[in-house]
């Protein structure tokens, strides 16, 4: 039987999937690559039901921590570090298991999105100022 290419094991919060992503990767030399747009950054622990490190089990776990909460993050980029990710996977013969709940990063994976403009910085502070005025 042919190895798939990739696992995605998607769904609502503490419905197990982490656990689930652990056991296949310990029976399939998997490699987990979270699919959660919160769990990205740095210092947001609560709420974003990171896995612990102690939890992994030895698994390895991308995707996690890898901004700081004042950085801008894209689906997009998501997608970019996480086909990184996947490839680096299969040149090591691991199985790369797409792991979480944001369903438009899966989308972004799998279907091309446009790169938005630069945010104009004076334009923002412009329309900021209006918008108090109007306050």
């Amino acid at each position: 039987m042919a190895r798939p290419r990739v696992v995605a094991i998607v769904g609502p919060t503490a419905t197990g999937k982490s656990a689930l992503a652990i056991a296949l990767a310990h029976r399939f030399d998997g490699e987990v690559v979270s699919c959660d747009s919160t769990a990205v950054y740095r210092r947001f622990d609560i709420g974003t039901d990171k896995v612990p490190l102690a939890a992994r089990q030895g698994v390895p776990h991308h995707l996690i921590d890898v901004a700081d909460p004042t950085e801008r993050y894209s689906a997009s980029r998501w997608a970019a570090e996480a086909k990184a990710w996947i490839s680096e996977a299969e040149t090591d013969r691991h199985i790369p298991l797409i792991v979480g709940g944001t369903g438009f990063y899966i989308k972004a994976l799998f279907e091309p999105l446009f790169d938005a403009p630069p945010v104009n910085r004076t334009k923002r502070q412009e329309l900021e100022t209006w918008m108090e005025q109007r306050s």
